[in-house]
């Protein structure tokens, strides 16, 4: 009996621990199709921050700037379109680990073959979207990679007009 009752109980706390699923998971296939102003993410990943490949891949820089500091040595920030797309690798000066990007925010990413830009309504994504809550209450729509939370592409909306305000991806390390 009282292996029935221990086996009923963790039945439970395991659905129960679960709960609902705040993210969007993503296949690796669809994680690896991201594309950020048309370009995949795997793309400018694999560039590891270096000017002239960056410079290749996206074109004029519009500014960059470095710091060293952190655990890695040191930051690169890329600035273009004007300022409308941000880029931040780490670890540029280590001599132990490859540079990596660390963050961007964009005005335009498409996600499982949808477009999205800043200004569109969230109903873009259609009506079996995902939404996070937030610290403060707020909503928003978080997309991960097969169940991985380091890695988010997070998408920030009005919450009276529902229509997207930002568009980032961080790593958490």
């Amino acid at each position: 009996m009282k292996k029935i009752i221990f086996g009923l109980l963790m039945i439970f706390l395991t659905v129960n621990i679960h709960g609902q699923p705040t993210t969007n998971e993503l296949t690796t296939a669809q994680y690896n199709n991201i594309k950020v102003n048309g370009i995949l993410k795997t793309a400018i990943e694999a560039t590891h921050g270096d000017i002239t490949q960056m410079n290749v891949l996206i074109g004029s820089i519009a500014s960059t700037s470095e710091a060293e500091g952190g655990i890695g040595g040191g930051y690169r920030n890329f600035s273009y379109y004007g300022g409308d797309f941000h880029l931040t690798f780490t670890n540029i000066y280590s001599s132990n680990y490859n540079a990596e990007l660390e963050g961007f925010e964009t005005n335009n990413i498409c996600v499982n073959n949808v477009e999205i830009n800043v200004g569109d309504t969230i109903s873009i994504l259609g009506p079996d979207i995902i939404f996070n809550t937030r610290t403060d209450g707020s909503k928003s729509i978080v997309f991960t990679h097969s169940f991985y939370d380091c890695c988010p592409i997070i998408i920030t909306f009005n919450q009276d007009t529902n229509i997207i305000a930002k568009i980032e991806y961080i790593v958490f390390s």
